[in-house]
């Protein structure tokens, strides 16, 4: 069973505003009474309260071998193509900008069964470590050459690392001031964290949202008690103040190359519907409201 908590899980302020009552239809775990969506009044945060802390049990059964099929899928091959080598090629490019270290040693942490980043900098010439304690996604996890695999919690992890790149993880973590000062330590000076989370203010959330009301739907942000099970939703502010917790420097973030346009130009839609979609998307992205959030953080040398 999960505990709970109340404050907000990065600045621990109390005051929030609701944004949206939870109304899910036979979730996986149980809801507390009360449970809401809420938007910190001091850094903006989106989060469940109350927050579960979520037992071992819960997490197997949360996060089965069934969380990745959809990627796997036929009609994802040229997305997955895109994970595989487009998009960890860029995120290189930036992190390689602001590394100072020559530490060539990269921890990706909740690797999945894929380890994106991790296939790919071991091209690069890189030691790899993939942490990720779901078991369900260990055998795929092994069949990677070179990988070398964490299966302990993040808080109980041992060594130092160069890079570590954290892509859709930290929003499923109920307390993230842990994990960035757990982070912040596994750091080499020099080093850099590469994050990547969802921007839930984003122009997507928004039609969802109008979509949600009208079907008196739980409002779509962070989805606690359904896939994909994300618990906070992070905004520049909050991620600043785990930085400034955590004793690493903020170095740029963006909402940006979210691929949304990517999606609806290789949906199945008519081209009456999709490309007027991707010109959506794409302006969105340009102004801000694109549905990532993708953050560099620098340990001091």
């Amino acid at each position: 069973m999960p505990n709970f908590t109340n404050k907000c899980p990065v600045c621990e302020h109390e005051k929030f505003d609701i944004i949206g009552q939870l109304n899910e239809k036979n979730p996986p775990v149980s809801i507390p009474d009360g449970s809401a969506i809420v938007s910190c009044n001091h850094c903006d945060l989106i989060y469940v309260s109350p927050m579960p802390h979520w037992s071992k049990e819960d997490y197997a059964k949360l996060y089965d071998a069934t969380y990745f099929t959809h990627l796997a899928s036929e009609e994802n091959k040229n997305w997955l193509n895109m994970r595989e080598n487009v998009i960890p090629k860029k995120r290189f490019e930036i992190i390689k900008s602001h590394l100072k270290t020559d530490k060539r040693k990269l921890l990706e942490v909740g690797a999945g069964e894929f380890a994106f980043m991790c296939c790919y900098m071991a091209k690069e010439g890189w030691e790899i470590t993939a942490q990720e304690p779901g078991e369900a996604f260990h055998e795929k996890l092994q069949k990677i050459n070179g990988l070398k695999i964490e299966t302990s919690d993040i808080t109980e992890l041992e060594g130092e690392y160069s890079v570590i790149f954290a892509d859709s993880v930290l929003e499923h973590v109920p307390d993230p001031v842990a994990y960035y000062k757990r982070l912040a330590q596994l750091l080499t000076p020099g080093g850099v964290l590469y994050t990547v989370s969802p921007n839930e203010r984003s122009t997507y959330n928004f039609l969802l949202n109008i979509m949600a009301k009208r079907k008196g739907a739980s409002p779509s942000y962070i989805a606690p008690y359904k896939p994909p099970y994300h618990l906070t939703g992070f905004t520049k502010k909050s991620l600043q103040i785990l930085a400034e917790k955590s004793g690493l420097t903020l170095a740029s973030y963006k909402k940006a190359e979210d691929y949304m346009a990517f999606h609806a130009l290789n949906s199945g839609k008519s081209a009456a519907l999709k490309y007027p979609l991707a010109l959506m998307y794409s302006l969105s992205q340009r102004v801000g409201l694109g549905t990532n959030g993708e953050a560099l953080f620098v340990k001091g040398e």
